[in-house]
């Protein structure tokens, strides 16, 4: 994400060079707004980033997205995205917020790895299947 977007992934790679890492580029990028370091977690994520991302991603043609955070995060004082009982209660407000977006707004749907591969395999097989006669016609 950020104005350069195009070619952000080949700018980020250049930019996290080991021998660069004394210049902090990706900090530096992040700053100007060409690139935006983004995951959609409400561990130091805004509801509002993780709902751009999301917007950017859809428009880019992904279908899957993966939610996260760490469960210590739950805890006060286990993680340093949730020190008090304040913040976890902001912290769920954003995952809350992000759930009611995505499956709201969005449209998007809750699954669990297992149902998630499931489905792959089965799309996979349909497809393996759409391809078979073709493939068979030319032989």
């Amino acid at each position: 994400m950020g104005f350069i977007q195009n070619r952000a992934h080949q700018i980020y790679q250049f930019a996290t060079r080991p021998e660069l890492r004394w210049a902090k580029l990706p900090a530096i990028f992040s700053r100007l707004g060409a690139l935006d370091r983004l995951r959609l977690s409400p561990e130091g994520f805004d509801l509002s980033d993780m709902r751009r991302l999301t917007h950017v991603l859809l428009s880019r043609g992904v279908g899957i997205f993966t939610l996260s955070f760490h469960a210590p995060s739950l805890l006060p004082g286990c993680t340093p995205y949730v020190r008090d009982l304040e913040e976890r209660a902001k912290f769920l407000a954003r995952l809350r917020g992000y759930l009611e977006f995505f499956l709201g707004e969005v449209g998007g749907e809750s699954v669990s790895p297992l149902e998630l591969r499931a489905s792959l395999l089965a799309e996979a097989k349909t497809a393996g299947a759409r391809v078979l006669p073709q493939q068979a016609r030319r032989g």
